[in-house]
């Protein structure tokens, strides 16, 4: 009879710690925080090919002039305003502001991942100071591209980095949870206004996508300015001219799909915003998953997916 007690009482005990531990899961956390660390990574990634593409334009117009040399304004392109359109440098400027935001909120995110993976010591403390680091960054280049205050406080910080601390050197699932909490409560503010910042301003139809479509609409002309000089030389050989055109066919397929690139950044930053907010919701009552956090986090996943299949599309094929 006692055997059957205690048998009882182990099963009970069993049952009861794979129910608290699927009811404090940190699966969501590490799918957001891949998700949405993924979706600035290869935004920037992207950004990075279409200034290459404005650089090449002037490269293209030098090269196809014999009675032409590189200066340094040769190799200054797409950040440096440098398009061939009106505004340029403020547009350039205000791009390159709104990266550094998604920048820094993809740094968030991985720290949290980082965070919820962590499994020793030192990679607490890892997590812990990219975590510090992506908020102060996050603050500073919110205030430079919108001109207004995040609302985290170094005090907000300073008690993220309180409760990350208190996890100890061997890691402790309860306070582990306890740090994620506090991060994701007193950070969600500031995701929120991040987000709809970059959701509003690197829309389908902004001045900067087209700015970009501009872009790449300039440095195909220049490609195509190339290859008409080039095959009226007498020397002119098929495997250059043909490379030539794949080029250009390469920038106008990215041109064609920068306006659905542009709408994939943005819904991506407004989806991860609201998968942020519903992360909160679910820690604020000890969840750390629910059902409507994993339909955004699914849905943020797709917008990933689209922003890598725009970055394959404009790499330069060898």
């Amino acid at each position: 009879m006692k055997q059957m007690a205690a048998c009882v009482l182990v099963s009970m005990w069993v049952l009861l710690t794979v129910v608290g531990c699927e009811s404090v899961s940190l699966s969501q956390v590490k799918q957001f925080g891949d998700a949405s660390s993924s979706l600035g990574e290869h935004a920037r990634k992207a950004f990075d090919l279409v200034a290459t593409a404005s650089d090449d334009r002037k490269i293209y117009d030098v090269a196809g002039d014999p009675q032409k040399g590189p200066t340094d304004a040769t190799f200054q392109g797409f950040f440096a305003g440098d398009t061939g359109g009106l505004g340029g440098k403020e547009k350039a400027e205000r791009l390159a502001l709104r990266l550094d935001v998604l920048g820094q909120l993809a740094n968030y995110s991985s720290a949290l991942q980082q965070l919820a993976e962590a499994d020793l010591d030192k990679d607490i403390d890892a997590a812990a100071q990219d975590l510090n680091g992506s908020l102060v960054g996050l603050r500073q280049t919110f205030k430079k591209a919108s001109g207004n205050e995040l609302p985290i406080s170094d005090a907000d910080i300073g008690s993220i980095a309180t409760a990350v601390n208190g996890i100890g050197k061997a890691v402790v699932e309860a306070k582990r949870r306890e740090a994620l909490k506090t991060a994701i409560v007193k950070v969600d503010p500031a995701v929120q206004k991040a987000t709809e910042l970059i959701a509003a301003d690197l829309g389908r139809d902004t001045d900067l996508a087209s700015f970009v479509q501009e872009a790449l609409s300039n440095s195909r002309g220049s490609v195509q300015q190339a290859y008409n000089l080039e095959r009226l030389r007498p020397n002119s050989s098929f495997d250059g001219r043909y490379a030539m055109l794949v080029r250009a066919r390469q920038l106008y397929e990215a041109e064609m799909n920068t306006p659905p690139f542009f709408a994939a950044v943005s819904e991506g930053a407004a989806i991860a915003g609201k998968a942020h907010e519903a992360l909160r919701k679910a820690v604020e009552v000890n969840q750390f998953s629910s059902a409507e956090a994993a339909k955004l986090i699914g849905k943020l996943g797709m917008q990933v997916k689209s922003v890598q299949a725009y970055y394959k599309s404009i790499q330069t094929k060898d």
